[in-house]
């Protein structure tokens, strides 16, 4: 039997459309997908060949929770050479998915009732993650061009908020906030 936070998620919107998205197209039908954002062409082969020769060495052992440290290294190179910040490769994490590690770090901070900030429209997953953790989303409804400003968190921030989900650039809108506004 399942948990009981698990009866008060609100099934994803997105992917209740990709699945009747799918369905239409295994009937044949010239559907055009916008749901879920998956890209609509293969990887370069440069990178498949590249996983290929990966996979044939030693390499399929677990690998630290935060990622193999000689990627971590890349990383950091890559991002001081593309935008001259520095990072130390423990500082970063490789994972799965932005929406795993928004949820790792919410459930190492979020309590029951603690209240979590989030500005809409909003990839729904945001808001299901916090209640699943007994969290209580507050949200900022933005009108367009969707601009999050200092006066909108103002507004929302109580003695009860852990955190407040920034995320950039925006999806859906694909905003960025201003500097200032930062």
């Amino acid at each position: 039997m399942l948990a009981d936070r698990i009866s008060q998620l609100t099934p994803s919107a997105t992917l209740s459309l990709n699945a009747k998205v799918k369905q239409l197209q295994n009937q044949g039908l010239p559907v055009i997908n916008l749901t879920v954002g998956e890209p609509d062409f293969e990887p370069p082969e440069i990178l498949k060949q590249a996983l290929m020769a990966t996979a044939s060495q030693d390499c399929h052992h677990y690998t630290p929770v935060s990622g193999n440290f000689q990627l971590r290294q890349v990383i950091a190179k890559r991002y001081f050479d593309t935008y001259q910040v520095q990072y130390q490769p423990d500082s970063i994490i490789v994972s799965t998915g932005a929406k795993q590690v928004l949820y790792n770090a919410l459930a190492s901070l979020v309590n029951p009732g603690d209240e979590v900030i989030v500005y809409t429209p909003t990839w729904s997953t945001y808001i299901e993650q916090i209640k699943l953790l007994q969290g209580v989303p507050v949200l900022i409804t933005l009108e367009p061009p969707f601009q999050l400003t200092a006066a909108h968190l103002e507004s929302k921030i109580t003695s009860k908020t852990k955190a407040i989900i920034l995320n950039y650039p925006h999806n859906p809108t694909g905003q960025i906030i201003s500097l200032i506004e930062l």
